[in-house]
């Protein structure tokens, strides 16, 4: 369902743009951003894309940079002393 709709990517793609990291974290932030996308959204039919495509925009700024410290923590990021 979640890898169906393109925008939940392309959110997650432009929020990291404007925060100003690269893409490569993208991966390690899409699984949670998935994860928490499939367990709340609630279409009322296969065919609800209208649904998915809203939860999909919906997803707030700070959860994804809530993620992107996640992988500061156990991720691809390093903190650099």
């Amino acid at each position: 369902m979640a890898s169906a709709v393109a925008d939940l990517n392309l959110h997650v793609a432009r929020t990291l743009a404007q925060l100003g990291l690269p893409a490569p974290l993208a991966p390690s932030v899409l699984s949670a951003v998935v994860q928490d996308f499939v367990d709340a959204v609630r279409p009322t039919d296969p065919d609800d894309w209208l649904t998915l495509v809203r939860a999909a925009r919906a997803v707030p700024r700070e959860r994804i940079e809530d993620d992107v410290a996640i992988a500061t923590a156990d991720g691809p990021l390093v903190v650099v002393h």
